[in-house]
């Protein structure tokens, strides 16, 4: 299976025409992974979007001294990150979860800078919207974690 392969059968970019596909497959880079390996850390800049290719990527966060896992990551095309896309503040722009790989696989590892120009290229409006509602789960985060 090539690339482009496994980028069509992935739900984030099983709707792209061929010409996008080929431009988003040449903005990033695969990654292998081995279980237990870490992908990102919570708190570290978001500067990579990582799409799920195969595998199983365990989400989690730390609240106080407690790790909670928030979700996984099984179905290609899942995504997490690349949020420095949206809000290039490295402040903010961080990874609000930490992947661990709980078995081998392979990511998509798309850099925040050429995806947002990637979505500039195709979808202006779409990038306009992104940046607001990242905006907005920002504010939100922010007054949760707070409230914590």
């Amino acid at each position: 299976m090539t690339l482009l392969d496994d980028l069509r059968s992935a739900s984030l970019t099983s709707e792209l025409s061929d010409e996008q596909l080929a431009d988003f497959a040449s903005i990033g880079e695969v990654r292998g992974f081995a279980a237990g390996d870490e992908l990102f850390r919570e708190g570290q800049p978001a500067d990579e979007l990582w799409m799920l290719l195969d595998g199983v990527v365990e989400l989690s966060q730390q609240a106080g001294r407690e790790v909670t896992s928030v979700m996984r990551m099984s179905e290609p095309g899942q995504w997490t990150g690349g949020h420095a896309a949206w809000d290039g503040d490295d402040d903010h722009a961080v990874f609000l979860v930490t992947g661990r790989a709980e078995t081998e696989g392979r990511g998509f590892v798309v850099p925040a800078e050429n995806l947002a120009a990637f979505v500039q290229r195709w979808l202006p409006l779409g990038k306009h919207l992104l940046d607001a509602v990242y905006q907005t789960i920002r504010r939100v985060d922010s007054a949760a974690r707070q409230r914590e």
